[in-house]
């Protein structure tokens, strides 16, 4: 039992020392993959999992950026299931590829700074293969 934990224990510290800092949330026990305004340009899921998107706004040198309620660019692959003002849950549905986007805004904080003249949209590419046959 001790060496299970051990071994546990290491492969643990191993993945968290060789894993890059902006990867999506694994998914969950519940196998949700969560995504936020760190997360990298593109995710995997199998169909029948749920992509949770919570875009939280963020404020960096004088400026503010605040995110509109992410969308699917392809309804047929990645579903629209819940809506709030800067979340978003979709269901994978089938195999394919569909862009996540929201529009984000820049508000300067004072008067002393200025928003750049274009704000590139948040946006994570979601590929859904099918799901691992049952053995």
């Amino acid at each position: 039992m001790l060496g299970r934990t051990m071994l546990a224990a290491t492969a643990l510290a191993l993945t968290a020392l060789t894993a890059p800092a902006a990867q999506p949330e694994p998914p969950g026990s519940d196998g949700d993959l969560r995504l936020t305004n760190e997360s990298p340009a593109s995710a995997e899921v199998k169909a029948g999992q749920r992509v949770i998107v919570s875009l939280t706004p963020t404020e960096a040198d004088g400026l503010r950026f605040t995110y509109s309620a992410p969308e699917s660019t392809d309804q047929a692959v990645l579903a629209p299931d819940r809506e709030g003002e800067a979340t978003n849950q979709f269901n994978a549905v089938t195999a394919g590829t569909a862009d996540l986007t929201a529009v984000v805004t820049c508000e300067p904080v004072d008067e002393a700074h200025q928003c750049p003249a274009q704000v590139d949209p948040w946006t994570v590419t979601v590929t859904v293969q099918e799901p691992s046959p049952q053995p």
